[in-house]
């Protein structure tokens, strides 16, 4: 296969990514590692995280004017002109655009509303 089929073939992985992949299988062969090895190790690696992000926590909270989940933000600006009032989350329903501010730190929202992630509401 010549290198125009090859790139036409991964395209859309754009050439910058096809330069990045060239740099790092030549480090890897530099370091005596194998493509089979490295393949091994980031599926190895993919399956501990997909593992570990089974137990986040989500956070779901029901809006109560309409029932839909609220999207939240959290608010990382200290209290001070662009946060006059210290307001540490945001709260917004999409359905009816209830709104709200709250000054309740990470731990309790996630207490109040966390749900484990792949549970039911």
């Amino acid at each position: 296969m010549n290198c125009a089929e090859i790139f036409k073939r991964l395209e859309a992985f754009g050439f910058g990514k096809l330069q990045s992949l060239e740099a790092l299988l030549s480090e890897a062969e530099r370091q005596g590692i194998t493509v089979q090895s490295l393949r091994n190790c980031i599926i190895e690696r993919k399956e501990a995280i997909r593992a570990a992000v089974g137990d986040v926590t989500v956070i779901r909270r029901v809006c109560p004017e309409c029932g839909d989940t609220l999207r939240y933000r959290p608010i990382r600006q200290p209290k001070g002109r662009r946060n006059l009032y210290g307001y540490t989350w945001h709260w917004v329903c999409a359905v009816c655009s209830f709104e709200e501010y709250s000054f309740e730190s990470r731990t309790d929202v996630v207490t109040k509303y966390g749900v484990k992630k792949g549970a039911s509401y």
